[in-house]
């Protein structure tokens, strides 16, 4: 079976599944290739390629037009190049069995390009993305696709039933421990090259840089105790600029470290004592499966998925509205080595036994992919065979008119 993935995220959690999933169904036998569309502005993770590249994975980047500031919203805009994206989708996918498209604008461009080739699509959404036209673009998808949609945290599925057109499963990420456990013993510390004292205690706060990530209000909450701690904020977005004027102020001055965008992500786990997640919404986060499987212990708000990841004491919780309740853990945990280790060994044993990409991707082939491939080809499309959105009437059959009052008088 050949498969093409696509992508539109180049840089932060979409893109991270999509390679875990790809270099797992390579080494099931599958024939992959991913492409990813490379927003102007967008870097691409050059450590992702590489990851791909090297369990046999054909990597293709396709740079997108560039939008002007006037055009808005970027989704629609963006739906003005879906023939030509389509269509270079399409002449690299020549020759595959199925397309996969990831993400809302990955979903638009692999319906499109596999309608060019005749070949099944599928599509998987990876959280809630910003944008009022989203979810609408998201159910037409999810209608036009039948049963080949599914979602990527099952505790998000309820939600998705919303913008979608039927029941979505949820199929869950996963990552190769063995994999992460390696480019951690390889990989040089960060802390040398960012002067941080060997013995200091690290704290990670990585993603995007938004209000619902919660960054700047983590820092707020950290600022009594700056001078017990190093943090490192990876990441980009909105909340840059605010974070920025923290790290002058004169309680972190020294200690926080705005990087950006980081492309060799194991330098950054392995300078790391405690990765801490403070998001207000998070569907099944690859940073913190990243973490766990390269000997991280991991601090996260009960939000999303997150509470399934960290069962089974592979991690701490928090109340999303409790940061001074996370302070005092993460001070605990810095006087604590012992308590660290043993996160670490639970974490690194529930990604074994629960979150493994051999296992996410036979979920993948055999309740996405085997079903898309087997089901009868797509006849013209009718208003019958369009199924309503749950709670709307159905669509009536052409010819026939809305029942009148008299109509209604006279069954009553």
């Amino acid at each position: 079976m050949k498969v093409v993935h696509v992508c539109c995220d180049t840089a932060y959690g979409c893109l991270s599944a999509v390679a875990e999933i790809a270099a797992a169904e390579a080494g099931l036998g599958l024939d992959v290739d991913v492409v990813l569309l490379q927003e102007r502005g967008r870097r691409v993770s050059a450590f992702r390629l590489e990851r791909m590249r090297r369990s046999s994975v054909g990597t293709h980047v396709l740079p997108l037009a560039k939008l002007r500031r006037w055009m808005r919203p970027r989704l629609v805009a963006r739906g003005l190049e879906i023939s030509t994206v389509a269509s270079r989708i399409a002449t690299l996918a020549s020759g595959s069995d199925l397309v996969h498209g990831h993400g809302t604008l990955g979903a638009v461009y692999a319906y499109f390009a596999a309608r060019r080739l005749g070949i099944p699509a599928v599509a998987t959404r990876h959280g809630a993305e910003p944008g009022a036209f989203r979810p609408v673009v998201w159910r037409c998808l999810s209608t036009r696709l039948d049963r080949h949609t599914s979602m990527v945290s099952p505790r998000r599925t309820k939600a998705a039933h919303r913008t979608a057109a039927r029941e979505v499963p949820g199929l869950g990420n996963g990552i190769d421990a063995a994999v992460w456990r390696a480019y951690a013993a390889e990989s040089a510390n960060a802390r040398e090259s960012l002067g941080i004292p060997p013995d200091a205690f690290v704290i990670g706060l990585i993603g995007r840089l938004a209000r619902e990530k919660r960054q700047a209000s983590t820092l707020q909450a950290l600022t009594p105790y700056a001078d017990e701690v190093h943090v490192l904020v990876i990441g980009d977005g909105p909340q840059r600029t605010e974070i920025e004027r923290l790290a002058m102020t004169p309680s972190w001055r020294g200690r926080l470290h705005l990087l950006g965008f980081v492309d060799d992500v194991p330098t950054i786990y392995r300078a790391l004592d405690l990765l801490w997640m403070p998001s207000l919404r998070e569907s099944e986060s690859m940073v913190v499966l990243e973490a766990m499987a390269s000997g991280v212990p991991v601090l996260a708000s009960a939000v999303g998925a997150t509470p399934r990841l960290l069962d089974d004491g592979a991690g701490i919780l928090f109340a999303p509205d409790d940061l001074p309740g996370a302070v005092r853990i993460a001070r605990a945990l810095a006087r604590d080595p012992g308590r660290r280790e043993e996160l670490v060994g639970r974490a690194q044993t529930r990604v074994l036994e629960h979150f493994s990409a051999a296992a996410a991707a036979h979920r993948y082939i055999h309740r996405l992919y085997r079903p898309a491939l087997d089901a009868p080809p797509d006849g013209p499309r009718t208003r019958r065979s369009v199924r309503p959105h749950v709670g709307t009437s159905r669509s009536r059959p052409r010819g026939t008119r809305r029942p009148g009052k008299a109509d209604s008088a006279d069954r009553r």
